[in-house]
């Protein structure tokens, strides 16, 4: 037992060195594996957009996406608008907001009523 502690004692300082070159070299090695790694990635990148179809067609779909987008964010803005004006028209007739109906009316739920709001008049 004391031979084996008196062992393991004596080659403490060898396993630290040998500790300390292995962070070394993660340390050294990773910036470069790193930069690699991004090497590869811009060359794919730049594979893939050389061929134009391939260029035609991630236009394509980026556009389709922006387009998609767009049209989803003047919906949603324009049902929040509406559902800030019935909880607006609710709390002035002392209700409180409960929905917004499939035909676009403002259903508030009061005391012992429900208000609600009519569809602009179209000229």
């Amino acid at each position: 037992m004391r031979q084996r502690l008196t062992t393991f004692f004596s080659n403490i300082p060898g396993y630290i060195a040998r500790a300390a070159t292995a962070i070394f070299g993660v340390i050294i090695a990773t910036p470069v594996v790193l930069w690699d790694l991004a090497k590869k990635a811009v060359k794919a990148v730049q594979d893939f957009i050389s061929n134009r179809w391939r260029l035609l067609a991630l236009t394509t779909g980026l556009a389709g996406l922006v387009y998609g987008l767009y049209h989803y964010y003047g919906y949603a803005y324009e049902e929040g608008r509406r559902v800030g004006q019935c909880e607006t028209g609710c709390w002035v007739m002392q209700g409180e907001y409960d929905y917004v109906s499939e035909s676009g009316a403002c259903v508030c739920v009061g005391d012992s009523f429900v208000f609600q709001k009519p569809d602009r008049l179209k000229n």
